[in-house]
């Protein structure tokens, strides 16, 4: 059954006997209106609450003065009772709930939405230097000035420091985006509570869906994440390596699969020349193996083992959600004290001997800061740093307390990177060179005191070891195989 309903200035003529039509009745037919432009919306829905036999209530007096505007409206082709309510309430950016029978209008709404995010702050910080003045870091102190007198006064630094609190400036971002356009209404400051994760917004309709609209991608943006599977090789050069290893003679033909399942026949010289699709692309220290070709670890370590003794240190898989830092440490702490002595300014005399406690790291930091883009590519700024004894008899157990920091070589790389999820990065050059004395002797002989000499020899040894670096990033899509995170299902 249809109602056809004809609106000439203000006058509804109904075309069918549906006088006392109720409004679940009316809810259930489909309308057909014909409008004057001069017919106003405060008079469409008075006519039609007649009809349908239901209330109308308008919250204040914006709301009356915005549906008593002479409405555009021209023409509704069969459309429902509850279509022609939303029609209305969009075109006047109103609110409103119909419910038992009651039509409520409002020009201002309240709403809660709800936002699920740590409420801590998360600082980050990623410094690559070069400096002849090294400064000790001492623990546990909580005067950071001179740490930070030194960096500054260093030329060659790369500092990238990152502060991430989600919710400090929440509110003022709110407030901006709801009073963002000519609203006649001024929306006032959210109210934010952290530990619930509830976000207390008022506005009008057009302002509550700009809120709405700004959360959702703000949290799909935010919680979106990445796999990042890393694999930390040490290569024991041989004398022939000492420059490190040779890339150029990397093949991929015997070490890499196409999605398909094809072996590779791409090389690491002329890859780009024999398929395009399937690149190898040069970055800071190292390169980028892409075009959907899946590396064989087995394949590399096979590559690796021609240029000396290879084993893998570490091979951490971690998740980090966008633009969050991930660390990845494989090393000791060493401690050592230094001695202050307290002096008596009168007598000159020493009153008392105090002792700091202070640490130098001794390995691998792998610092890494994803961030996705709306294409599904992954930015990633990549930190190694290797730090390592110069002489090998500061890497034994002490029986006594260092009084003196160990002399240490540091190597690190700064690299920003695009890829596409699941290809390949390959870092290497940071050569680590250990000087080491080997003592060879006759048994017991040797131990004799000045004529001991005649039966033994002390030999240096310089060892190089390079580190490599193979990350894969891959952006985990819900839901993802158990597989492609790298695990089999029970």
């Amino acid at each position: 059954m249809k109602v056809v309903v004809a609106l000439k200035y203000i006058n509804i003529i109904l075309i069918i006997l549906a006088i006392n039509l109720s409004a679940n009745e009316c809810r259930d037919k489909r309308l057909d209106m014909s409008l004057k432009p001069s017919i106003t919306s405060y008079e469409i829905l008075t006519q039609l609450a007649d009809i349908c036999k239901f209330s109308i209530v308008l919250s204040d007096a914006n709301t009356t003065k915005i549906l008593k505007t002479p409405t555009t409206m021209i023409s509704i082709s069969r459309l429902s009772l509850d279509e022609v309510i939303k029609i209305i309430a969009n075109s006047n950016a109103l609110s409103y709930e119909f419910k038992d029978n009651i039509l409520n209008f409002s020009f201002i709404q309240t709403k809660t939405f709800k936002m699920d995010y740590i409420i801590s702050s998360r600082y980050g910080q990623a410094i690559t230097k070069a400096s002849v003045d090294s400064a000790p870091i001492e623990i546990n102190s909580q005067n950071s000035s001179s740490q930070n007198y030194d960096e500054n006064s260093q030329e060659n630094i790369i500092k990238t420091t990152e502060k991430f609190d989600f919710w400090q400036d929440l509110a003022t971002q709110l407030k901006s985006i709801l009073n963002s356009h000519n609203d006649p209404y001024i929306a006032p400051t959210p109210i934010i509570n952290r530990a619930a994760g509830l976000i207390h917004i008022t506005g009008t309709a057009n302002q509550l869906k700009r809120a709405k609209e700004y959360l959702d991608l703000l949290s799909l943006r935010l919680k979106r994440q990445v796999l990042i599977d890393v694999k930390i090789i040490s290569v024991e050069l041989d004398n022939s390596y000492t420059k490190g290893v040779d890339w150029s003679k990397f093949e991929l033909g015997f070490s890499s699969y196409l999605d398909d399942g094809t072996p590779s026949r791409l090389s690491f010289h002329k890859g780009t020349t024999q398929n395009p699709a399937h690149s190898l692309r040069g970055i800071s220290g190292g390169f980028i193996i892409g075009g959907n070709l899946r590396l064989s670890l087995d394949g590399v370590l096979n590559f690796l083992n021609s240029n000396g003794k290879t084993h893998i240190i570490s091979s951490p898989k971690i998740t980090a959600m966008n633009n969050q830092q991930a660390l990845i440490s494989v090393g000791d702490n060493i401690n050592y004290r230094i001695a202050e002595d307290i002096t008596n300014n009168e007598t000159s005399q020493i009153t008392k001997t105090t002792y700091k406690q202070h640490s130098v790291f001794i390995g691998i930091l792998l610092n890494l800061l994803p961030e996705i883009s709306d294409n599904d590519r992954i930015m990633l700024r990549i930190n190694p740093s290797l730090s390592s004894f110069k002489y090998s008899a500061d890497d034994i157990k002490q029986t006594l307390p260092r009084v003196i920091a160990p002399d240490t070589m540091q190597k690190k790389l700064s690299t920003v990177v695009e890829v596409a999820s699941g290809d390949s990065i390959i870092l290497g050059g940071l050569i680590a060179k250990t000087l080491s004395n080997e003592i060879n002797k006759v048994p017991l002989l040797g131990d004799i005191p000045l004529l001991g000499y005649l039966f033994k020899s002390d030999t240096q040894i310089d060892k190089k070891n390079e580190l490599i670096f193979i990350i894969t990033p891959t952006i985990i899509n819900d839901p993802l195989p158990l597989k492609d995170l790298g695990y089999e299902a029970l």
